[in-house]
């Protein structure tokens, strides 16, 4: 029989070949989407820009009521069980088409209680293809990803979203406006939405919308608690935006949203984490869960070595960077990409725990500190906004995330039986290399632009192989060491 170590030695690596697969082609997207950003936010105005974020804000609400956890589920038991999936996903399909149905009228309502503007109202029912040709495509890309052919829906994503992308900035260009970037968005996702169902044809054969009741029962008692969980997700961290169009005004919401917009590759590269790690965290925790905790401990590390240097740079040059990318007049936008620097580099380091979380039995319990935390977040909105605008807005966000990501480390605790994750002395390593590497920022400001950035990484890496070089075990002896003394 197949022993922990070595079971270990044989998923880690294909854990993290799927992750590498969907990064590879997600860096690409995401690049494409914030070149699209960039020259929408500079083309548009801070009132348009803020009309065209909202937009995408109320269809992450549709989403959420469409998607009804029924995505992360699929990945969950197609990973477990590869059996009758045929008629799982015609059951699949069938629910989606008329989730879809449904969500429309919500978001049509949902738009005329945030807005006063019948431009809003026309535009979000012109986007309603686009909801629907999303939420249908989500079946068929799961359960490609639940069989780890991430290269396929990395392929797919990679060329779908750079097509819309050209599309938009050509129309932009021409000078269209958001009617026309919608249209162009929405003729590219069903054709997204079309090449996942043809793959997936050809592994099964013909899928057609179906609603066997056995599996659709079994679905939709089980996707619920997925459903909420999103849903309060999404509430969470985008409520923020919905409170200051409804508060303040849209041009207040392009000023927020724009560094937003700036780090949505960092954002969605989390998100595919969850999608990459699903399959293989949905096994392990059933098989090997001492496995799964040294597998979900590495990926941490690796992550958090990845985006705090990254993000301190972007939040030590944020005014530099919002001036060159937006111009002068987001130069408010600033302080704004600091705070979510920090929120993106836990969010990014930390994602590993809310996968292991949505596998477990502890869901319901997380489910409802993330009720208590969405209406700690909606309530500090409420009393930061009126006083100061989108900062308030943003420190909310801090405070709510900073208590979330602590929760979420603890919840694994429970789940490995009392074992905490072993990242602390990992993350005192790193931030004891990040704050070396600010240092040096700070200290040759006079330098040119690209020595300073060089010599910043340079004292990183520096620190990180030096400090990764000191064995646990040596630094609790001197502690203990210390104490004793």
């Amino acid at each position: 029989m197949e022993d922990t170590a070595t079971k270990q030695v044989r998923i880690a690596p294909r854990a993290i070949r799927n992750l590498l697969a969907v990064q590879a082609g997600g860096i690409i997207s995401r690049l494409a989407f914030v070149a699209f950003n960039i020259i929408a936010v500079r083309m548009l105005g801070k009132e348009k820009f803020g009309l065209w974020s909202l937009i995408f804000v109320l269809l992450g609400i549709g989403y959420a009521i469409v998607d009804f956890g029924l995505d992360p589920l699929t990945i969950r038991d197609i990973a477990r069980n590869r059996s009758n999936l045929k008629e799982y996903l015609s059951t699949l399909f069938g629910i989606k088409l008329c989730l879809s149905l449904l969500a429309l009228p919500v978001l049509f309502i949902a738009s005329h209680i945030l807005s006063d503007s019948p431009e809003s109202y026309k535009l979000i029912l012109l986007a309603a293809p686009l909801l629907m040709f999303t939420a249908l495509e989500g079946p068929f890309a799961s359960a490609l990803r639940a069989l780890e052919r991430m290269h396929l829906t990395s392929l797919v994503d990679t060329a779908y979203t750079c097509l819309q992308v050209a599309s938009g900035i050509c129309l932009l260009f021409l000078g269209f406006k958001i009617g026309a970037l919608l249209g162009a968005y929405i003729f590219w996702a069903f054709w997204r939405w079309l090449t996942y169902y043809l793959i997936i044809r050809k592994d099964v054969g013909l899928i057609r919308p179906g609603l066997d009741k056995s599996i659709a029962k079994y679905l939709l008692s089980n996707s619920y608690i997925f459903a909420i969980l999103g849903v309060l997700a999404f509430i969470h961290f985008r409520v923020d935006t919905l409170m200051l169009a409804r508060m303040k005004s849209y041009e207040v919401v392009g000023i927020y949203a724009a560094p937003y917009k700036l780090l949505e590759p960092i954002m969605f590269a989390s998100i595919s984490i969850n999608m990459v790690l699903m399959p293989t965290v949905s096994s392990m925790l059933v098989t090997s869960k001492e496995s799964l905790r040294r597998v979900i401990e590495s990926i941490v590390r690796i992550l958090a070595a990845i985006s705090f240097p990254v993000l301190l740079l972007m939040g030590y040059y944020a005014r530099d960077i919002v001036l060159l990318v937006f111009g002068e007049a987001y130069a408010p936008s600033s302080s704004i990409l600091r705070i979510f620097c920090v929120i993106c580099a836990l969010a990014f380091a930390f994602t590993p725990f809310r996968v292991l979380i949505l596998n477990s039995t502890y869901t319901k319990k997380f489910g409802v500190f993330l009720l208590f935390n969405t209406a700690l977040n909606i309530s500090l909105n409420l009393i930061l906004i009126p006083k100061y605008s989108f900062v308030g807005a943003g420190i909310a966000t801090f405070i709510t995330f900073g208590i979330d990501s602590v929760v979420r480390y603890l919840f694994a605790t429970r789940i490995f039986d009392g074992r905490r994750p072993d990242i602390h002395v990992a993350l005192i390593k790193l931030i004891v290399a990040v704050g070396l590497m600010w240092l040096t920022l700070t200290v040759t400001g006079f330098a040119p632009l690209v020595l300073q950035v060089l010599l910043a990484v340079l004292v990183y890496v520096s620190a990180f192989f030096l400090l990764s070089s000191i064995k646990k075990s040596e630094i609790t002896f001197l502690l203990t060491a210390r104490r004793e003394t």
